[in-house]
């Protein structure tokens, strides 16, 4: 027996319903990392090979190279010391996922070449960097913090040939129909999603709804317009930019629109991963609608994001205005917002559908 701590989430095994009518929390934004996570990032691979083509194409033998958010793996600046860089810094903000860093490039005999760093102990560095590794873009491109941790080091560093990894990224948005994806079926958490829904509720002891991506084979069968670009962030060498804007997207199919979907295209070096067309640790994001509004091909959905800072310290908020153009004529229109923290449980539709009781054995 499985004792959760919480409210009452419903959970649903994946293979018993195929899939459908899964959503999982967006675990990038909040401080719930653990071993399987680390796990689960370093097995994605349009990701992993994406990062390693780029350091490949990059790293000479005078380079340093640095490494945000490294995690307890440090794996960009353990391969970059692989590949013959002068000097590896890794920084994470984590004590405790630092620690662990620290001892992983003892045992493998890193200590005189790779430096593991506090934030605070990075930042007094003052020497030159040639090459920028970041994996803090999230699920929404921004989301992470990474106008902040990659655009304020770009700023700071000043080094018109600094190659940065992830060069940008665009955050996608199409309107969706999850009652279409889930095919009927209520939606649920897979298991392996409760320790992360438990955690979160440990980092302040209050309940609170988490931002919720869309999981499984079915994704796709939720479409209902084409996609457009509403977040951008573009860093290469002096360049520092994050900008949101709009959207007009055109139905391509009949549906009761009920969600927007949102996924990032991340530039890597020379590669492009794409949470939407990829299988991908970065996983598309659901933000459901007040109430669900039908639409035909012909019928026109502008989107309008507006980012800010949240009470997730360089985490952001957003703000998706939308209007709703059917093709005989007449208007839509509303406001969702997609908090960093939500204010409390059952706070947009979709998580209230997932409040249950639920019992695992």
């Amino acid at each position: 027996m499985t004792v959760t701590v919480g409210p009452p989430w419903r959970v649903a095994d994946p293979e018993e319903r195929l899939g459908r009518g899964l959503v999982f929390p967006s675990v990038g934004e909040y401080p719930i990392y653990d071993a399987t996570a680390y796990e689960t990032m370093m097995a994605d691979r349009p990701r992993v090979d994406a990062f390693t083509a780029g350091l490949r194409a990059s790293v000479r033998a005078d380079s340093t190279v640095v490494e945000l958010g490294c995690g307890a793996l440090a794996p960009w600046a353990r391969l970059a010391d692989d590949l013959g860089a002068a000097r590896s810094i890794a920084v994470e903000r984590l004590p405790e996922v630092r620690e662990a860093a620290r001892r992983l490039i003892a045992e493998e005999g890193r200590g005189d070449r790779v430096s593991i760093l506090s934030p605070e102990e990075y930042i007094r560095h003052d020497g030159h960097v040639d090459v920028l590794v970041a994996e803090v873009v999230g699920t929404i491109g921004g989301s992470e913090g990474a106008a902040d941790t990659i655009g304020a080091e770009v700023a700071r560093l000043g080094n018109p040939g600094l190659v940065v990894l992830p060069g940008g990224w665009e955050t996608e948005v199409r309107g969706y129909s999850w009652a279409g994806a889930a095919a009927g079926h209520l939606p649920a958490f897979p298991p392996t999603a409760i320790p992360y829904l438990d955690q979160l509720r440990d980092i302040d002891g209050a309940d609170v709804d988490p931002r919720l991506c869309v999981v499984g084979p079915h994704i796709h069968e939720g479409v209902l317009t084409a996609g457009g670009v509403i977040e951008v962030g573009d860093y290469r060498g002096l360049h520092s930019e994050h900008r949101t804007g709009a959207a007009d997207l055109r139905a391509i199919t009949s549906g009761s629109l009920d969600s927007l979907l949102l996924s990032v295209r991340v530039t890597i070096g020379g590669a492009v991963v794409d949470s939407f067309t990829q299988e991908t640790s970065w996983f598309p994001v659901i933000v459901p609608l007040p109430e669900p509004i039908d639409v035909t091909p012909g019928t026109v959905l502008q989107v309008r994001a507006e980012a800010g800072r949240g009470a997730g310290g360089s985490c952001l908020d957003y703000r998706l205005s939308w209007d709703v153009h059917p093709p005989d004529g007449g208007r839509a229109s509303g406001v969702v917002d997609v908090p960093w923290r939500a204010s409390g449980l059952g706070t947009n539709p979709l998580t209230r559908m997932l409040l249950v009781e639920s019992v695992q054995e």
